[in-house]
């Protein structure tokens, strides 16, 4: 995109001493499909204690064996070759502009994801063997980022709960209250669970050790 895609956020913060994030996750999920949780398990810093749950991913990078793919809202797709990914990446991170109407600050904006110890393949030259190993089989992207409209943040040494809204003229500020009203539910849809068959390991222990 030649043009730079343009957010703007709004923030409030709220209480958070009688939530937890799994309790918050298990009453969203089903109303924001692919809502992603990511859970803090050390409470004692006060510099890293966050917890963060992402609501509705509206943009987002992807990048396979074979090529990258970018999105934007209103069906505002690209598909390329994954040569030269990281400078399609950075292209990709500097398309996208967020400005503040609030002053307090939110925490990291909303792109979340993932690069994965096998997308080493697609920075450095390996042999076609190494390749093809790394890829087989395989059933998730190499590399995967998306941006997310809503953004709960957990802060554990204060106790505190961080809604964060990203918005613009093609995606109206309408999730806050929302979210909002969720959080007074304390009910939440709760799913069967059992096993189909014996447990099984990829790797015999011999190998593992």
């Amino acid at each position: 995109m030649n043009n730079k895609y343009k957010l703007r956020y709004i923030s409030h913060e709220r209480p958070a001493d009688v939530l937890t994030p799994v309790g918050i996750y298990l009453r969203i999920r089903d109303i924001y499909p692919g809502s992603l949780l990511l859970e803090c398990a050390d409470y004692s810093s006060r510099t890293n204690a966050f917890s963060y749950i992402c609501l509705n991913p509206v943009l987002g990078i992807e990048a396979t064996e074979n090529n990258l793919r970018t999105w934007f809202p209103g069906d505002k797709e690209r598909k390329t070759s994954n040569h030269n990914i990281i400078e399609k990446v950075n292209d990709f991170l500097g398309s996208v502009e967020v400005t503040e109407e609030s002053e307090k600050p939110s925490g990291p904006h909303g792109l979340f994801g993932f690069t994965s110890f096998d997308s080493a393949l697609l920075f450095e030259k390996y042999n076609n063997k190494i390749v093809k190993n790394g890829i087989k089989n395989r059933e998730v992207p190499l590399l995967k980022y998306d941006f997310y409209k809503v953004v709960l943040t957990f802060n554990h040494f204060n106790e505190t709960l961080t809604i964060t809204e990203y918005y613009n003229d093609e995606l109206p500020l309408c999730e806050s209250d929302k979210i909002i009203s969720l959080l007074a539910n304390h009910n939440f849809t709760s799913y069967p669970f059992k096993l189909e068959d014996n447990e099984q390991s990829l790797i015999s222990n011999d190998y593992y050790k």
